[in-house]
């Protein structure tokens, strides 16, 4: 019936006008059939093949902005790592602890140090301080919190040699230091002061 019909049509395309009644009636005709008899007809592909076109079309809109999203979101999170990477805390640590050159002569001179005290040698153990703490002041400026330390390190040498005159001076510098960093009320800034007046009083009394 298809065929049929299909041959009708060519026909009367040969006789009548493109807008002519007819002409559209028999088209009708064709696509009902070949929607009733055979969906799969060529018609019907047709319509099926422009429908898919579009939301191909649509699908590759949505792809495109899908595709600009991540994108979006990769060199934010890029970014985000580089930020993060700049304010690690291992670079702050790094930078705070200075020069890694100026830490290893610190570290060298402590051990030079901490021998010379396990030899009884206080005098080459204060020298290797001393030459640390320039070492230190050089790294974190002089009211750092490790310059107070080793400003005790020193008072406690010059304890044990006995003078005890350059022992409260270098406690009460390190006290000085530790006061512009602590509250007055803090436990460790009053063990310091119950120190040094302990020791004056030994260094008072005959």
């Amino acid at each position: 019936a298809i065929m049929h019909y299909q041959k009708a049509l060519q026909i009367e395309t040969r006789h009548f006008q493109k807008n002519d009644a007819r002409l559209t009636k028999r088209q009708q005709q064709l696509q009902v059939l070949a929607r009733l008899q055979h969906p799969k007809s060529s018609l019907v592909v047709a319509r099926h093949r422009s429908i898919k076109s579009k939301a191909g079309s649509r699908a590759g809109k949505t792809n495109a902005a899908r595709f600009a999203v991540a994108k979006k979101r990769r060199s934010s999170r890029i970014a985000k790592r580089r930020t993060l990477k700049r304010k690690s805390p291992l670079r702050r640590v790094r930078a705070m602890l200075g020069d890694p050159a100026d830490r290893k002569q610190v570290a060298h001179y402590q051990r030079l140090a901490r021998r010379a005290i396990a030899k009884k040698q206080p005098d080459q153990a204060l020298r290797y301080y001393r030459q640390a703490l320039t070492y230190e002041i050089k790294q974190f400026g002089p009211m750092h919190a490790r310059i107070a330390k080793r400003y005790r390190t020193l008072a406690r040498v010059y304890r044990t040699k006995g003078e005890m005159g350059l022992a409260i001076d270098h406690y009460k510098l390190a006290l000085a230091i530790r006061k512009t960093q602590l509250k007055a009320k803090d436990p460790r800034i009053r063990r310091m002061v119950r120190l040094i007046s302990r020791l004056e009083k030994t260094k008072a009394s005959p």
